[in-house]
């Protein structure tokens, strides 16, 4: 049966408030107190470097109050620092912590930790400290530890007959702290030389065991997170491919890996701090996508796509962000299809190009893909200049003596709407089929196939929308060009709109 205790924090945290008061006068702990009160057996727990509360130079006391037998013997049952049955305060001040370390255990026996010599003292990890000119050793010597205390099984036994006070502990139990162990993961850097990008500390038994980055079926990208084990780290605009052991990757690793660091329990110490990893990446924030949702919900201007499947965005909307935005990405289109896609103009009065791909970068790289039934409504508003806008590309921009973005696309059919910006004041804004610069570079497009005409909304006398029409068309089916000319009559449609792709010239 537990017996009653009492616990404090003997050192800084206590005293704390006493000595801002009391400027450098110490605070004795009210060990007399308790004796008064017979609480004179104590037990000390020693952090071993560590703390309590975030305070260093504290340690805990409890102390006890004991109910001796007939035999003149006491079994006291100790509780663990931190633990719960503490209560919710107590328990929280009172757990030990040490950064860059995890606890084994506690100990009745302390020793400074030595080589097989017996001379040379040994830091933490067992390695021996190093000398400076002078022969004094450089850096902390760790300790060795013996005689582990079970709170589960193991008490204090103490008797009456002996003379106990509170200020001398009955018994004192020491920390024994294992450094992290740490995994350290390379990469090859610029030269191709293997550097160290990060390193991730196992702190519990748990996060020892390795975790290989795997693609989420749900988002299409690659899943760098594990909230138990540790995971390869991501690294920006790059996407995980392979981890191994060795530098040659003759031992490529799967996830379950642990870390071969161990822990001696009965000394206290650990062994196989360190496991190096070499992992290779490919260039780009990359995702997998099997479906419409997939795709709209990874959208990006920068990011990379490997397209698995065809792609139907009926009823889906259209990323924003490609549609106003410069793509730099990539996608490796696998001879699959997106059709169906229908968007309008999002940026506003001021946007500077838009279509499916507002402007595509000359780093770009769009290959093996096919665009179906595309339908893009420019209604930009009255203050629209020096802009350019297409149905696949506002800008299609082509590196001067280098390779298109484009390799192996195709543009099947779709519908270019012209909706209520007003001339001269969209003066020096292109309009394109294709694209708003009349590039097509590495795309297959039949011109003829896409129609292409103006509608806007206007309202009559009694405020009901109708159809308005401000723009003649002149479009060159040839070329792709698409010049407006102010219609003298708007409600009147000049193109006959929808214009059919076989009247539209």
């Amino acid at each position: 049966m537990k017996k009653r205790s009492k616990w404090m924090l003997a050192g800084a945290l206590l005293f704390a408030a006493a000595l801002c008061l009391a400027g450098c006068t110490f605070v004795q702990p009210p060990y007399p107190d308790y004796d008064e009160q017979g609480y004179n057996v104590s037990v000390r727990y020693d952090c071993s470097g560590g703390v309590f509360a975030n305070t260093q130079n504290t340690t805990l006391v409890d102390v006890f109050k004991p109910a001796y037998g007939s035999d003149g013997t006491a079994n006291i049952t100790l509780l663990a620092p931190g633990d719960e049955d503490r209560g919710t305060e107590t328990s929280d001040v009172s757990v030990p912590s040490n950064s860059g370390y995890f606890l084994a255990g506690w100990y009745r026996t302390r020793e400074l930790r030595f080589a097989s010599d017996g001379t040379t003292p040994l830091d933490a990890y067992g390695n021996p400290l190093s000398q400076d000119a002078e022969g004094n050793w450089i850096g902390v010597q760790g300790y060795v530890f013996s005689d582990p205390w079970d709170f589960e099984t193991d008490t204090l036994t103490v008797y009456e007959s002996e003379d106990y006070t509170s200020s001398e502990p009955a018994l004192t139990l020491y920390a024994a702290w294992i450094p992290n162990f740490v995994f350290n993961f390379y990469a090859p850097n610029a030269e191709q030389e293997w550097e160290v990008y990060a390193t991730a500390s196992a702190d519990t038994v748990a996060k020892r065991t390795l975790n290989i980055p795997s693609w989420n079926e749900e988002t299409g990208g690659m899943n760098y997170t594990d909230y138990i084990n540790t995971t390869v780290p991501a690294r920006t605009g790059m996407t995980f491919e392979a981890a191994s052991l060795t530098e040659d990757f003759s031992e490529e690793l799967t996830s379950g890996h642990s870390h071969p660091g161990t822990v001696d329990y009965a000394a206290g110490v650990g062994q196989n701090f360190f496991l190096d990893v070499y992992t290779t990446w490919i260039e780009g924030e990359w995702y997998q996508i099997r479906t419409a949702d997939q795709f709209i919900n990874a959208a990006a201007p920068g990011r990379c796509y490997e397209i698995l499947a065809d792609l139907d965005f009926t009823d889906k909307i259209w990323p924003t962000g490609l549609e106003t935005g410069t793509f730099t990405g990539k996608i490796i289109g696998n001879d699959h299809t997106f059709s169906n896609i229908t968007f309008a103009q999002s940026g506003g009065p001021n946007q500077t190009y838009g279509g499916l791909f507002g402007r595509i970068d000359g780093t770009a790289h769009i290959e093996n893909v096919t665009f179906a039934n595309v339908t893009y409504t420019v209604g930009s508003g009255s203050r629209m200049m020096d802009s350019s806008f297409g149905l696949f590309t506002g800008y299609l921009s082509v590196p001067q003596g280098g390779p298109s973005p484009l390799e192996n696309v195709t543009l099947s059919g779709g519908t270019l709407i012209i909706g209520d910006v007003v001339p001269p004041a969209t003066r020096e804004t292109l309009y394109g089929l294709f694209s708003g610069n009349l590039v097509s570079d590495g795309a297959t497009v039949d011109l003829s196939s896409i129609v292409c005409y103006s509608l806007g909304t206007g309202y009559d006398d009694y405020g009901k929308p109708v159809d308005t029409y401000p723009f003649i068309l002149d479009i060159d089916r040839g070329s792709g060009r698409i010049t407006l000319t102010v219609n003298p009559d708007p409600t009147t449609d000049p193109n006959g709109a929808p214009v059919s792709p076989d009247s539209a010239a």
